[in-house]
């Protein structure tokens, strides 16, 4: 397997490795948000790239589900239809919120944003999300923050 080195946003080196159709489809080069467009490519990314389901068992970043069960990505027979990036990850929650916090810091999205940023904050705070296994209620909450700001940039652009 092919592996390539990504920087992350706090700029430490991640290892990577392409095993799916789809990882092979993003590039893994620094973030680019230098413009609007790029950066409502990244937030459609976060929303559509990353999986709503929630296994029933806790998969590690090396696993995925695919018509056999949880199974290590190498040794998967469906490469096609499975992804191994899931919303109920807790680097989803923290990579989608610094998302936001960036859109906010660089002008794309408005000040409105920074509240419903610390508004969620507290809700990872008040139900204890950093030491629990995420949740529906967890994903669909993201899942608002991040159609709201696709909703508000989109029209942006038009």
């Amino acid at each position: 397997m092919k592996s390539r080195s990504r920087t992350s946003l706090t700029g430490k080196s991640l290892k990577t490795n392409k095993f799916f159709k789809l990882q092979s489809e993003i590039d893994y080069s620094p973030l680019d948000i230098s413009s609007l467009d790029k950066y409502l490519i990244e937030l459609r990314s976060r929303r559509d790239d990353y999986s709503d389901d929630i296994p029933d068992m806790l998969l590690h970043s090396t696993m995925c589900l695919d018509s056999n069960g949880i199974v290590s990505m190498e040794d998967t027979e469906d490469k096609e239809s499975v992804t191994p990036f899931y919303k109920c990850r807790q680097h989803f929650i923290q990579g989608f919120l610094a998302l936001i916090e960036l859109g906010v810091n660089y002008g794309y999205l408005d000040e409105k944003y920074n509240e419903r940023w610390e508004d969620f904050w507290q809700y990872i705070e008040d139900t204890d999300l950093r030491n629990r296994l995420t949740e529906k209620e967890d994903i669909d909450k993201a899942n608002k923050l991040l159609n709201d700001a696709i909703s508000d940039l989109e029209k942006k652009l038009t």
